[in-house]
């Protein structure tokens, strides 16, 4: 149907064939779901017949209860082979405004397909804009049998698999409509108009459809696993069905971690009852029939908002292109619990998709999009075209990926495109959160942007920069979390937008490690920073740690770290007044009280060997809040009577206290201090030191 209306009433396109006249298909009325004028006539229904038909007639029974509207007055009928090319008319007329049964006939005309057609509403002088059926049925002739004696020849079909090559033979225009096709591995390419039964693309595997090129194939399936997926870009012309298997990790929940974020890699794809029974893995509500685990992100509610199509599953709920949901498949009876596949329905777009994003203040501006290809994008080329669209007011240029694990967020920017250990592609049907900048924007997916391949080796641009990543990691058992700090030329040690990345803060993270940056500080938590490319001779980092009380921590260097080998990297704890060189061993601590800031530790980089020694003669006074209790720390020998002032930002003194200088520890109770940023100000006969806090 043109239109249907599931908004205030279920006035779906299938009820004019249920065979129950109590029911009944009404196209839109309302503005319920959606802000498009009320759609005019002509309004049209299209019936198919499964099979090839002599059809002789129809018959229309209008609406049997709550008034005529949308009863059909001028109408026309079209009997035809094509879903696109009807034909003429075979039958027009105009039906009387009543509720009874109306039955046309005409002469038969074979055809699979029979599409009604309403021109006007019978209400005299309403100009009424909507149309309505209770049943409509499609009368045929009867077909006698004809026996006929024919000689065929019998082809044998031929199944093509491409392995970085075509065997038998490459089938670009000699194929036929019962051929086969299998892209093993590697990139095929379709050149010529070449026909096939059914296309299978496996994972890692990719098929592109030259310019101006047509493929008609019966189906082609696009296949993946948890780790690699097949890819099909389409150039230029292709008939037939396409689904793909896009893989969908197991359900889980915040603290264990599961879950996945996706999106619909191809077009015109409904979440209805056809949807589910394909998808039997998909998660749904233990209780609740009709809620599924396949939610859109509110910015508007700051939540996900799991569908719900109803106890009996007759909602339709379209898959928009270009947007993310948080989806989990449920596979039970296996012996180890896993994801699944989730099987999409529909077209291949070769179109640009644009998806507006929203400041909305409740979801603090975080927007779920996702890859509307079934084929990976190129993440520079993703960046480049939209990042002035991202938030750029803190550090949240960039885009944020759901790892799976618990509080677990890939971040990438414009340092992820220079460093040459990650590769910078999307995936198919892969969803991600950005931050809107002020006032919203609209982020672009071009399909020029589509690539093939399970790496970026053939991205060009590739910046030639000096870069170095140190990566920091914090575990705790089984449960780890890193940050990056990159070194890298042209950056500096404040805010650098689409290279600096805030910590992603759409949900809540009970353990993560993060950095401050080291100048210009906000109190913004930094998941990477970057830093002058020298600078891994002679800088000091404030290291942030969020965890719990009574749990044992260890803060390492990850693996994934490539600064050069003659740089030290030391972790200093201002608590304990302990300097560790990480490049040798961990440090392992246990927590007595719950951590969230970063006035603990500093991780220090030198080109020299550096000492507890080093540490004191470079900074006697260790200055910094606590959260529980709130309190402001002074620590270091004080050699006179010393006052500290409390300033705001502003430069007015908010509280004064006088320190007692035979303590080398002294606290000073904050608790009515409002949270921001200050500046401390500590002063004596022959010591002064002034240092930004941040009091949460």
């Amino acid at each position: 149907v043109d239109s249907e209306e599931t908004a205030l009433e279920n006035g779906r396109g299938i009820r004019a064939v249920d065979n129950d006249p109590s029911t009944f298909w009404h196209t839109r009325w309302s503005n319920a779901n959606e802000s498009a004028p009320i759609p005019k006539h002509p309004h049209e229904i299209h019936l198919d017949l499964g099979a090839n038909s002599n059809v002789s007639g129809l018959e229309y029974l209008p609406r049997q209860g709550g008034g005529l509207n949308g009863t059909i007055a001028d109408y026309e009928i079209y009997v035809s082979n094509s879903r696109t090319d009807w034909g003429n008319v075979v039958k027009s007329g105009t039906w009387a405004y009543n509720a009874t049964l109306k039955t046309v006939d005409f002469p038969a005309k074979p055809g699979r397909y029979v599409r009604l057609v309403a021109l006007s509403e019978g209400e005299a002088n309403a100009n009424n804009s909507w149309t309505s059926a209770a049943e409509i049925r499609v009368r045929t002739a009867k077909i006698t049998d004809c026996v006929k004696t024919l000689k065929i020849t019998v082809q044998k079909p031929i199944t093509y698999t491409y392995n970085n090559g075509w065997l038998p033979n490459d089938p670009n225009g000699t194929s036929q409509i019962i051929d086969d096709f299998v892209i093993s591995s590697g990139d095929a390419i379709i050149s010529q108009n070449t026909l096939s039964n059914n296309i299978t693309i496996n994972p890692g595997a990719s098929l592109t459809i030259a310019e101006n090129i047509n493929l008609t194939a019966n189906t082609t399936t696009l296949n993946s696993t948890s780790t690699m997926f097949a890819s099909f870009i389409h150039k230029g012309y292709l008939t037939g069905q396409v689904e793909y298997n896009r893989y969908v990790n197991k359900i889980g929940t915040s603290a264990g971690g599961g879950n996945d974020l996706i999106s619909s890699p191809l077009t015109g794809v409904n979440f209805d009852a056809i949807f589910i029974n394909e998808n039997p893995k998909l998660a749904k509500h233990p209780i609740t029939n009709g809620i599924y685990a396949f939610a859109p992100y509110s910015v508007t509610n700051g939540e996900y908002e799991n569908f719900n199509i109803g106890p009996n599953n007759l909602g339709s709920v379209p898959i928009i292109s270009g947007v993310g949901y948080r989806a989990a498949t449920n596979e039970i009876g296996v012996p180890t619990f896993r994801g699944s596949p989730i099987k999409f329905k529909g077209s291949v777009t070769r179109n640009i998709v644009e998806i507006a994003i929203s400041d909305a203040v409740k979801g603090k501006a975080w927007n779920l999009i996702g890859n509307p290809y079934p084929s990976y994008i190129d993440f520079n080329a993703f960046f480049s075209a939209n990042a002035a669209e991202i938030d750029s007011r803190d550090a949240y240029q960039a885009i944020y990926g759901y790892t799976g694990l618990s509080n677990g967020w890939t971040v990438w920017n414009y340092t992820t495109i220079i460093d040459p250990a990650i590769q910078t592609l999307i995936t198919p049907g892969q969803g991600f959160f950005v931050k809107a900048k002020s006032g919203g924007g609209i982020v672009k997916f071009t399909p020029e942007m589509r690539v093939a391949g399970t790496s970026d080796d053939f991205i060009l641009g590739r910046q030639n920069r000096n870069v170095a990543l140190s990566k920091l990691k914090l575990s705790s058992g089984t449960t780890s979390e890193v940050t990056s700090i990159y070194f890298i030329e042209g950056t500096s040690r404040g805010m650098d937008p689409g290279y600096d990345a805030g910590v992603f803060t759409g949900a809540a993270v009970d353990f993560s490690i993060f950095t401050n940056l080291i100048e210009g500080h906000t109190g913004l938590d930094i998941a990477i920073q970057s830093l002058p490319y020298h600078d891994f001779n002679d800088v000091i980092i404030p290291l942030g740690i969020k965890a719990k009380a009574g749990t044992e921590l260890s803060i390492s260097i990850d693996e994934g770290s490539t600064i050069p080998s003659n740089i030290n990297v030391y972790l200093e704890d201002i608590l304990n007044n302990t300097f560790t060189l990480l490049n040798a061993n961990a440090y392992t601590f246990d927590t007595t009280t719950n951590l969230n800031s970063a006035e603990r530790f500093n991780v220090h980089y030198s080109s020299k060997t550096l000492s507890v020694d080093d540490m004191q003669s470079n900074d006697n006074l260790r200055i910094y809040t606590t959260v529980v209790p709130r309190a402001l720390v002074i620590r270091g020998p004080l050699t006179s009577a010393t006052t500290a002032n409390l300033y705001d930002i502003q430069g007015r003194l908010v509280l004064s206290t006088v320190l007692n200088h035979y303590n080398t520890e002294n606290t000073v109770d904050i608790s009515r201090v409002s949270t921001g940023v200050y500046v401390v100000k500590v002063t004596t006969d022959n010591q002064f030191k002034t240092q930004k806090v941040i009091i949460k």
